[in-house]
């Protein structure tokens, strides 16, 4: 396009910008038909790795962890929204090595914003983690921007890892996989809940491709359940860390 033309249409959209500004109900259905018709591409092109389950996420827990050789082996597992801590206790349940060690990271007080109509706090434990009687698990309550940075500069990472994202929000799933970014290795395996969402396809499913498309994400997808709304997938070429020195 020429500039002159380009010029031209840029003061013309700043005048009309002024007066005619595009209600934000309009821009969020523009935003998730685009997301829509994303995930309705994705879910047509992985279909044969589709488990018929429903909305039974185990099922694809328990073919991973099996497929993947996570249940006899010392694993580091982070889970990111935990809620009542059921994904916790199965996972623990799965794994009974006496070296691995997991993690859970929530606020325990419901979501931190509204999430396409479900509301601020929903999903609270009152502030309070689960009980789930296990000494290998540790609770990390707060934000994750509060939790996750110090944990990752006190932790060693020395066994593979398991990821359970199920932050729900655009804003946490980018936020912590971009964190983890530097930290994930070929072999370690992602949990993601709520990817291919009808009712929320802004939020996980499209963090998930601005990280791939930002960081040079090399994966596996291993399975899926319930048309995509869970996934799994196997980390295949570490990541380049944008965040060494030099």
């Amino acid at each position: 396009m020429p500039k002159q033309l380009t010029e031209r249409l840029r003061t013309a959209f700043a005048h009309v910008s002024r007066v005619a500004h595009v209600p934000e109900p309009v821009t969020d259905l523009g935003l998730r038909s685009v997301y829509l018709a994303r995930i309705a591409r994705f879910v047509d092109e992985h279909r044969a790795l589709d488990l018929d389950v429903g909305y039974d996420r185990f099922r694809l827990f328990d073919l991973v962890i099996a497929d993947e050789g996570l249940a006899s082996s010392p694993i580091d597992y982070l889970e990111f929204g935990t809620a009542g801590g059921s994904a916790l206790r199965h996972v623990l349940a799965a794994n009974t090595d006496p070296g691995s060690r997991f993690d859970s990271f929530d606020t325990f007080t419901g979501l931190p914003e509204a999430w396409d109509g479900v509301g601020v706090g929903t999903f609270s434990q009152g502030g309070t983690p689960p009980v789930v009687g296990d000494p290998r698990c540790s609770f990390h309550v707060g934000l994750f921007q509060q939790t996750l940075p110090g944990f990752l500069r006190a932790r060693e990472r020395d066994q593979r890892l398991l990821v359970h994202l199920d932050a729900d929000l655009y804003t946490s799933t980018l936020f912590v996989l971009t964190m983890l970014a530097p930290r994930l290795c070929a072999g370690d395996v992602l949990l993601l809940g709520d990817f291919c969402s009808l009712r929320h396809p802004a939020h996980v499913f499209r963090a998930f491709e601005d990280f791939v498309a930002s960081y040079g994400f090399v994966y596996t997808l291993l399975a899926t359940s319930n048309h995509a709304h869970q996934a799994a997938l196997r980390v295949e070429r570490p990541m380049m860390n944008v965040f060494a020195r030099g």
